[in-house]
């Protein structure tokens, strides 16, 4: 089950979004200490990280900043430090996430789906209770990468190469499993590896592995490399093997890479998700509710989408569609002030899945830090 929700959507073409004025504190209150929060992301050498850099310059709110000084608006809550941090991926993120060893990070919407079931690559952990959604972001499409010089046409080409599925725990190597299964291979039919892209990549410059996988906002920064140089290619993945593979990926859907994405190439078929920003059902309704507001605040949009070609993809509108978990209060209750949806207070946080009601957030005890406190 998918969360949407079914209020009618708010043409805001023609208007910005509006945004509330922060309280400030006065000149003799004390200012409070500074708060670091973590932004858990992906390799270097993808999408989540230099996307993830940017949200987090767009909430910092440092004591002093000019930038927010001119107008508290466009910063997240004040003494605020957030700071992308790489990691293994979305598998790895999530669970970071809900254990609040970091307050929030990037994941693909797939998999947080599953996360909140306790289903696919969280059947061993069980339901992960904790996960909240701040907005789903831009789509990600699936890479299979080959060396320029290989025949590999297809999926099915694969077998007996030396093949990187990612590391364990990224969300690129729980698709790119599927998907081998979905053509008819098993891990016995390849010369399976587990590298991160950037060494995946320079693996493949110096024909020393066949090609990788790689989940990602297209153009993934390392693949445009080995692209531009002229030593690999992208592969479509398309074709009848992918029906079984939708059908228990509800949030799998057909994309295209356009032409020219990356060098000398037409128009690649394959298949693709929603990355989403999810966060710590703990983290105060308040903080996230600045958060949110900055992500959409318009003065920042040259921030977000100078980070990356996908993030021009990124809406306050489409933030809210097929989400596969619950809103966090603080950010359903920015979507209602700003008129995106009509929702009742509460609905994002109560939402249903298969027919279980999740549990409501709860407040820390007295005295004990929030999640984004204790990601230090």
């Amino acid at each position: 089950a998918c969360f949407a929700f079914s209020g009618a959507l708010t043409d805001l073409a023609a208007a910005p979004v509006p945004m509330p004025k922060p309280e400030q504190p006065g000149s003799s209150e004390r200012l409070p200490e500074p708060l670091f929060f973590k932004i858990a992301t992906g390799s270097p050498g993808g999408t989540y990280f230099p996307i993830g850099t940017a949200i987090a310059a767009i909430v910092s709110h440092p004591i002093g900043s000019e930038r927010c000084r001119e107008d508290a608006d466009v910063c997240g809550p004040l003494g605020m430090q957030a700071v992308a941090q790489n990691s293994d991926g979305s598998v790895r993120n999530i669970l970071a996430v809900n254990d609040a060893a970091v307050a929030s990070g990037l994941a693909q919407s797939n998999l947080v789906a599953e996360a909140v079931t306790g289903s696919g690559a969280f059947r061993m952990e069980g339901p992960q209770e904790d996960i909240r959604v701040i907005a789903r972001l831009y789509p990600e499409a699936v890479h299979l990468v080959v060396a320029a010089r290989s025949d590999i046409a297809d999926p099915t080409g694969l077998k007996g190469r030396s093949i990187s599925v990612d590391r364990d725990g990224s969300g690129t190597q729980e698709y790119a499993m599927k998907i081998l299964r979905a053509f008819g291979l098993r891990p016995a039919d390849l010369d399976l590896v587990e590298l991160e892209a950037l060494e995946a990549a320079d693996l493949v410059y110096t024909d020393d592995l066949d090609g990788f996988f790689f989940v990602g906002g297209a153009p993934v920064p390392a693949i445009e490399q080995l692209s531009g140089i002229g030593s690999a290619r992208v592969v479509p993945i398309a074709g009848a093997a992918l029906d079984a593979l939708a059908a228990d990926s509800p949030y799998l859907e057909a994309t295209t890479i356009p032409a020219g994405t990356y060098r000398n190439t037409e128009d690649i078929d394959t298949v693709g998700v929603h990355a989403v920003w999810i966060v710590n059902a703990n983290v105060s309704e308040d903080r996230v509710y600045d958060i949110t507001r900055a992500l959409w605040n318009e003065a920042n949009r040259d921030i977000l989408a100078g980070s990356h070609p996908a993030a021009g993809a990124v809406t306050p509108e489409a933030a809210i569609v097929n989400l596969p978990a619950p809103l966090h209060p603080g950010a359903e209750r920015f979507y209602r002030d700003a008129g995106l949806f009509e929702v009742p207070p509460g609905a994002g946080a109560a939402a249903e899945t298969d027919g279980a009601t999740l549990p409501e957030p709860v407040a820390p005890a007295a005295g004990e830090a929030e999640p984004d406190d204790m990601a230090n």
